[in-house]
């Protein structure tokens, strides 16, 4: 995704100053979409980040919507809240793997690659085709959400939330998860700006899920299950891993509050748009991504066509914070810190 440069001064293997140089304009999304229909335009920006490729693609396809003044239908909302909440688990998932990997604990990497697994065979089941790893379905779903694979997903809902609760259990048991990451790549408390699992730091962070509500987050219910949530302070890695797995279970709370409003309701015929005109001027819309706050704005000009695209991601606005975490810390730590501080190279802000 470009070349990453990381330029450290280091002085009897502690790291006294970095300077991180990001190659996310290798894949120049932004331009590619430029002239483009506005439609023909949702693959390219699933692109940027393969672990939340439907949260680029709703926080677009919200705007368009936003621009033409279409209000989707609740059960629309409720299944695409059921979709970003999947991904938010599986997104935090592989960064729990990655993490236990790390600290070189089999017994907790294997249960994330389990859960993990029985997502993507769950996908498989509901898409009617095979997936990636990355949890995409090439062509997108193919096959509308039947009754019998949405009690389905209920079932898998329950098991990944065991898998998790599992996960917690082990991690506040485990001495070598607690002291390697303890101390590690820690936050000032006195630090603002962050978005995501860097704003868990302060009760009740900031979450666009909850500050301004869309699609079914606005529902009582959900509204409920997130104020709820077990807020953790997350000043150094161990917080965070603690921090996201509060967050996982959370997910799986609106999952199965999701799945029992749906499961028995009858599902709305969907009309074809064959043609949309989308009026000119510039439009923005704003969610919650799994690592924060994911902006899309556009500039549209004649005949539905993008004049320009630009994408403010989180791991991009909390990349300031990773050159202030690994500062004097020692050498062979360094790819930990950037390891716990939850930054995708595939997301790009420009």
């Amino acid at each position: 995704f470009g070349i990453l440069e990381i330029d450290s001064k280091v002085r009897s293997k502690r790291i006294f100053s970095t300077e991180i140089k990001t190659g996310f304009w290798s894949r120049k999304i932004p331009e590619l979409c430029q002239g483009m229909d506005a439609l023909k335009a949702i693959p390219y920006i699933e692109r940027i980040d393969h672990a939340s490729h439907n949260h680029y693609s709703v926080c677009y396809s919200m705007l368009i919507e936003k621009a033409i003044n279409f209000k989707p239908s609740e059960h629309l909302s409720r299944i695409r809240t059921l979709l970003l909440e999947k991904e938010r688990i599986y997104s935090h998932l592989l960064y729990l793997n990655r993490m236990f990997f790390l600290a070189n604990n089999h017994v907790l990497s294997n249960i994330t690659e389990l859960a993990i697994n029985k997502m993507i065979e769950e996908l498989e089941e509901i898409s009617g085709h095979r997936a990636y790893a990355t949890l995409h379905r090439p062509s997108g779903l193919n096959q509308s959400f039947s009754i019998g694979n949405l009690t389905y997903s209920m079932s898998v809902n329950d098991e990944i939330k065991l898998y998790v609760i599992k996960i917690k259990d082990l991690v506040k048991k485990s001495t070598s998860i607690r002291s390697m990451y303890s101390s590690l790549a820690c936050i000032k408390r006195t630090k603002e700006g962050f978005t995501g699992p860097f704003s868990w730091y302060v009760k009740n962070g900031f979450d666009t899920r909850t500050t301004d509500p869309y699609l079914a987050y606005g529902e009582d219910c959900i509204k409920g299950i997130l104020a709820n949530k077990n807020i953790v302070e997350s000043f150094c890695a161990y917080d965070r891993i603690m921090a996201i797995i509060e967050d996982t279970i959370c997910s799986c709370e609106i999952i199965s509050s999701i799945l029992k409003t749906v499961i028995g309701t009858e599902l709305p015929k969907i009309e074809n748009l064959d043609q949309i005109s989308i009026p000119k001027g510039e439009f923005q819309f704003s969610i919650e991504s799994p690592r924060g706050k994911l902006g899309i704005t556009v500039n549209m000009g004649d005949k539905n066509t993008l004049k320009s695209l630009k994408i403010e991601t989180p791991s991009e606005a909390n990349r300031g914070t990773l050159i202030e975490a690994i500062e004097h810390s020692p050498e062979e730590q360094v790819q930990e810190a950037f390891e716990s501080l939850y930054i995708s190279a595939m997301e790009i802000d420009k």
